[in-house]
């Protein structure tokens, strides 16, 4: 076992299903379909992505990406009123926030998606 410069010990091992195995009794892993939740009880809120209890890693990379087109295509009803495009602009901060910390490009992704021809949400 490795000790820090502080004396504190690192547990270390051999692969992610090696760190599953020796957590998975103790810490509760649920997915929430965008991320996971470690919280002791049932997933409250359902925003991993805001939530102390959540986890989002580069697997959820299409559901957030998916999101973001969903919103994107929001934006661009003109019969939403300004109390619709706020939400649809707080959704995709949401998104974009998320996507940044995947380590995202957004405005290139925004860009890539506004030249589709058709914007279609991938059904993952």
């Amino acid at each position: 076992m490795k000790v820090r410069e502080d004396k504190e010990l690192i547990k270390s091992f051999g692969s992610l299903s090696a760190m599953a195995k020796a957590y998975s009794s103790s810490i509760p892993i649920r997915s929430t379909g965008i991320g996971w939740c470690t919280n002791d009880d049932e997933c409250k809120c359902g925003k991993p992505d805001s939530c102390e209890s959540g986890i989002v890693d580069k697997r959820h990379l299409p559901y957030w990406e998916g999101m973001l087109v969903q919103q994107m295509k929001l934006m661009q009803l003109d019969d939403i009123g300004e109390a619709g495009r706020a939400a649809v602009k707080k959704g995709m901060e949401r998104c974009e926030k998320v996507l940044v910390a995947l380590g995202i490009d957004v405005e290139a992704m925004k860009q890539e998606i506004n030249e589709r021809e058709n914007i279609e949400v991938i059904n993952v």
